[in-house]
């Protein structure tokens, strides 16, 4: 059997990697979550954390290639707390 396109095995190789790339990255992210809800963690020392988690939500969601959202959702009152005070402008505070 010839292929019609010798480069499509490729190209669905490569899509089916990106979509495991990215439920790793969901699940990593979730993960984080459940494990700074676990440690209970002060508002000092989940801040810069979550600091980060921003910026590069913020760098996917301006990929122009990127098919996929990218959620921040935390676990803990506090943590939600700390992200949403992060999220808002400060005009809104």
């Amino acid at each position: 059997m010839q292929l019609k396109n010798p480069f499509s095995f490729v190209r669905f190789s490569t899509t089916r990697i990106s979509k495991k790339s990215w439920k790793l990255l969901e699940e990593m992210t979730k993960g984080l979550w459940e494990f700074m809800a676990l440690l209970e963690l002060s508002e000092f020392e989940v801040d810069p954390i979550i600091e980060n988690m921003i910026e590069f939500t913020e760098t996917v969601k301006n990929c122009k290639n990127c098919h996929y959202k990218l959620d921040l959702e935390p676990l803990s009152r506090m943590n939600e707390d700390v992200l949403w005070l992060k999220l808002q402008p400060i005009d809104n505070i």
